[in-house]
């Protein structure tokens, strides 16, 4: 089987699957309202049967389901096993969809026939990123059954993704979202064959403390009649192997950040505008990439001029001097699609890549985490907006800024109320430098203030403890892709590309541990129609 037969593959499991991967949260009807934080489901039957994680639901309690193609329903919490002796296992839960219809579903596979290295697909709802879509993993069968009972995968997973559902390489249901550990190889799956044996005892509005007496056979034939594929991993392997030796476009990247050393990756492209003229840049994330910024070329350290730099995209454009070997060929009026569900290839530097799947076709990300930072709270509904609290060392501290103070303006803006300031900030980004305007007393105070990134909180949650970290810039784009492939901060700015070899734009963000994120070839097309000829 070749890389392109393995892609089909891929699609055609997931085409199978998308449909039925739910979002759902706790939803109570008669006040209308939401109660509970976001996590998946898949459903399994047209009647509206729905699997999840038991630690999402209550027995008895109702749930909204969200589809992919925009239908919602009503569905009822049925049974949970969760064992008072060994607490989150086997963590297997069932819902019922209330409202009437024929609702798309899956095929149930058998956990008991998956072997190790088979390739996985998860299709789930992490919270973080927050979409209305599921956003889809590919991985391998790290464990089929571990000490505890759980399937092992690769597909990483957050937040939201719990109760979500893991598939096998045919599209069939094999596992359902569960937990966590720190390293991004350990996401843990309720096999399904824990369904299948408890399918009866499930449909029960009860809460399981100890595994239900009451157990189901099911066609252990059908499982072994099962069809079988080769290890759809091992062409993308080798495509990839094949693709980083022809491949020259993915540098190291040296500067100083605010004063300190800071490592990024550099994409060299061959620009071709107007079909006629040919020029040589390096990109690279804006953020990233800071005063006195070198390439790395065979062990030789080459200067580079910053010829532009957009806060909007994060993307900046360098020139070198000397011509460098290899660079992706661009055309001013190419087209490179972006399609879910496509394997895709970051190509890194001393012949490394990372391999990933296209988790959401084009999205938007609203500015949340990349609001910059301040450092001083406003009392609530206070007019004029009165500060509340200004935490030490913060831009708003070092300004001289005191609690009590009224804030009056914001770069040339008045400010007569405390909602107005957070909307004024945020339109902004860490490193600009607004004048605030504010009052104490009858004195006047107005200073230029350099903004800051929030400070990073440290978690001892799992989910924040993964190599790297996520990016500090991640979001407040206007046109981004998901993908999985696992980067470190660092290596933001490095290429990728298709299994056809064709150029889908750089990496832009690790957004947590279960996204990364890529700008596509579009978007930057558009940022170097803006460059003026540099001959």
């Amino acid at each position: 089987m070749n890389v392109i037969e393995t892609q089909a593959y891929l699609k055609k499991a997931i085409k199978k699957a998308y449909g039925a991967s739910v979002r759902i949260w706790g939803f109570d009807v008669e006040r209308n309202e939401r109660t509970s934080a976001q996590f998946s489901g898949v459903v399994v039957s047209e009647k509206g049967v729905v699997l999840t994680a038991a630690h999402t639901i209550s027995p008895g309690r109702t749930y909204k389901i969200f589809f992919p193609d925009g239908r919602e329903a009503i569905a009822k919490a049925l049974g949970r096993i969760d064992l008072e002796a060994a607490p989150g296992t086997p963590d297997a839960g069932m819902l019922q969809i209330l409202d009437k219809g024929a609702f798309p579903f899956v095929e149930m596979g058998f956990s008991a026939s998956l072997k190790e290295k088979e390739a996985c697909i998860s299709i789930s709802y992490p919270e973080r990123i927050n979409l209305l879509l599921p956003t889809l993993r590919y991985g391998k069968v790290a464990e089929v059954k571990n000490e505890y009972g759980f399937i092992r995968s690769t597909c990483k997973m957050e937040p939201g993704d719990s109760g979500g559902a893991l598939f096998d390489q045919l599209g069939r249901l094999i596992g359902i979202h569960s937990a966590i550990d720190v390293s991004e190889e350990m996401n843990f799956e309720i096999p399904i064959d824990v369904y299948r044996k408890y399918w009866t005892a499930l449909q029960e509005q009860i809460n399981y403390v100890k595994y239900p007496s009451q157990e189901d056979s099911f066609n252990q034939g059908a499982m072994e009649s099962s069809p079988k594929i080769g290890n759809l991993d091992l062409p993308i392997e080798k495509f990839a192997t094949k693709l980083i030796k022809k491949k020259h476009d993915a540098y190291l990247l040296t500067s100083k950040l605010e004063g300190v050393d800071s490592e990024a990756i550099g994409t060299v492209i061959n620009y071709v505008k107007n079909e006629k003229v040919k020029e040589q840049f390096v990109l690279s994330k804006n953020s990233i990439v800071g005063d006195l910024p070198c390439l790395w070329a065979d062990g030789v350290k080459i200067s580079l001029e910053v010829v532009k730099r957009d806060v909007q995209t994060d993307l900046t454009l360098l020139k070198t001097s000397k011509k460098l070997k290899g660079g992706i060929d661009i055309i001013s009026s190419q087209v490179n699609e972006v399609q879910l569900g496509a394997i895709v290839i970051a190509t890194l530097p001393d012949g490394k890549y990372k391999k990933g799947m296209i988790g959401n076709e084009l999205i938007a990300l609203e500015k949340t985490s990349s609001i910059p930072y301040f450092g001083a709270s406003v009392l609530f509904k206070s007019k004029p907006a009165t500060t509340t609290v200004v935490k030490t060392g913060s831009p708003a501290a070092n300004a001289g800024v005191q609690t009590g103070d009224f804030i009056t303006g914001i770069n040339g803006v008045a400010i007569r109320q405390a909602s107005e300031v957070a909307p004024e900030l945020a339109k902004y980004w860490a490193g600009q430098e607004i004048t605030v305007n504010w009052l104490r007393g009858e004195q006047t105070f107005s200073k230029s203030i350099k903004l800051m990134n929030k400070p990073f909180m440290a978690s001892k949650h799992p989910v924040d403890r993964f190599i790297g970290g996520s990016s500090e810039r991640r979001d407040g784009f206007k046109q981004v892709f998901t993908h999985d492939a696992v980067l470190l901060p660092s290596q933001c700015g490095a290429p990728i590309f298709g299994i056809d070899g064709q150029f889908l734009g750089i990496n832009i963000a690790r957004f947590s541990r279960a996204v990364s994120l890529g700008i596509p070839c579009s978007v930057i097309l558009d940022f170097l129609k803006e460059i003026p000829s540099q001959r």
